[in-house]
């Protein structure tokens, strides 16, 4: 029984090996050399995968030519309950069409017009999480830094997102609720929500912003266009879903990048003390914590701070799926249609042609005179190209905000257990 088992064992390895075969051939047979220093064919599970190492390849893949890899590698979701529908028609699952589609409806939620608006939002919000840490601090109690920042975020995208001050885990049905409701009372808030409606029901007439207002209003006709081609009974599962985006993917991603960076001061205090006089002379500057937006957005060493964060701890590998057969210049193979391409990030990042020193944290690396020495595309902290993080403004907002916050009130110490080799999740 054992030899028997073994051999099927092995009977479904070669039976899968010819499958691949036929569909992509051995990858010497695509003309991919054993060894290249800039290209990696590799097998993940039964897919062939093509990785890219060079910036300049990388740079074709994800912009020059992305109308050959406009896709990313999608789940396959079963259709069975109303939740997984939404979840299918999330930005970073769709593909083709359908994704610039409604990646055209969210990019006007996140344009510094909009982003003006909210500012005062999560300012508030911050100050709210300055009381939270304050027993810690006169305490002296250790705390878990990912879930402080991670009921931050919380609070920011449900009031920011959903112009709701609630936990939003504890309220399934808070996005048509928040619908239901603006409808009735028409009440209007700088939101997600109040921006696709408003574009249904736009006519075209009444105040626009200043700045960005050509924008915006092109953005919004965009909006538009978009649910129109959208069956009626099917438009409030695609307002879900585009909510839904906003939650999922912007929870995890900010609240990440505010732990991580949270512990990198607490282990290099010469560099908190440094961010602390930058925050602080503009906090001097306009006698209140709470900055505008745009005062914000000129705070060089903070820049830098999240920055190299986010060097060391990437948010994802970049994937691109191959919509149509190609072929890199200089290069006898072909990419053929449906294969998944690599950028991988982490390791760019970590590349010692590009960072001096990559393992050690130092933010003058993304000094002006540094990023003057390497290609810009040797940071991948949001992705580049058209299919880069739709939020990334707004989670660069709600970040600073953050850190400001932190730096501002108190001294970041390091705790029993902090470390400053952090281990990714084994659920991660």
């Amino acid at each position: 029984m054992l030899v028997y088992l073994t051999l099927l064992f092995w009977g479904a390895l070669v039976c899968l090996y010819f499958k691949i075969t036929k569909k992509y051939g051995s990858f010497k047979a695509m003309g991919i050399p054993e060894y290249n220093p800039k290209l990696v064919a590799h097998f993940q599970g039964g897919s062939p995968q093509l990785v890219v190492r060079d910036l300049e390849l990388a740079k074709l893949v994800l912009i020059k030519d992305f109308d050959h890899f406009v896709d990313r590698r999608g789940l396959e979701l079963t259709q069975d309950t109303e939740a997984q529908k939404a979840m299918g028609l999330m930005l970073n699952m769709l593909k083709g069409d359908q994704w610039k589609a409604i990646r055209n409806t969210l990019s006007p939620v996140f344009t510094s017009g909009k982003l003006k608006g909210m500012t005062p939002i999560i300012n508030k919000l911050g100050q709210d999480l300055v009381k939270h840490l304050e027993p810690f601090a006169k305490s002296g109690e250790e705390f878990e830094a990912k879930q402080v920042m991670i009921n931050f975020t919380t609070d920011v995208i449900a009031e920011c997102g959903f112009g709701i001050n609630a936990q939003v885990m504890l309220n399934p049905n808070i996005i048509r609720q928040t619908m239901a409701t603006r409808k009735e009372s028409k009440a209007k808030r700088n939101d997600l929500i109040d921006l696709v409606l408003a574009a249904l029901q736009d006519d075209g007439q009444g105040p626009k912003e200043v700045e960005d207002a050509q924008f915006e209003k092109d953005a919004q006709i965009k909006v538009k266009t978009s649910f129109q081609s959208i069956p009626e009974e099917e438009l409030e599962l695609h307002i879900v879903s585009n909510a839904f985006t906003l939650f999922f993917v912007g929870l995890d991603t900010s609240s990440t990048i505010m732990s991580v960076c949270s512990v990198f001061l607490a282990t290099h205090p010469d560099v908190q003390e440094r961010l602390y006089r930058e925050i602080q002379g503009a906090i001097d500057e306009h006698g209140v914590q709470e900055m505008p937006y745009d005062r914000i957005q000129t705070l060089p060493y903070l820049d830098m701070v999240i920055n190299e964060t986010l060097r060391h701890y990437p948010l994802a590998i970049m994937e691109r799926q191959c919509v149509k057969d190609y072929k890199f210049p200089g290069y006898d193979f072909v990419v053929p249609e449906g294969m998944v391409v690599q950028v991988p990030s982490p390791a760019i990042m970590k590349d010692a042609k590009y960072f001096p020193d990559p393992l050690k944290f130092d933010p003058e690396n993304f000094s002006e005179a540094n990023k003057a020495k390497r290609s810009p595309y040797a940071f991948l902290g949001f992705g580049q190209g058209p299919r880069n993080c739709v939020g990334m403004r707004f989670a660069l907002l709600q970040v600073k905000i953050a850190i400001i916050r932190l730096v501002a009130n108190f001294e970041v110490l390091p705790g029993p257990n902090t470390s400053d080799q952090l281990k990714p999740s084994p659920k991660s």
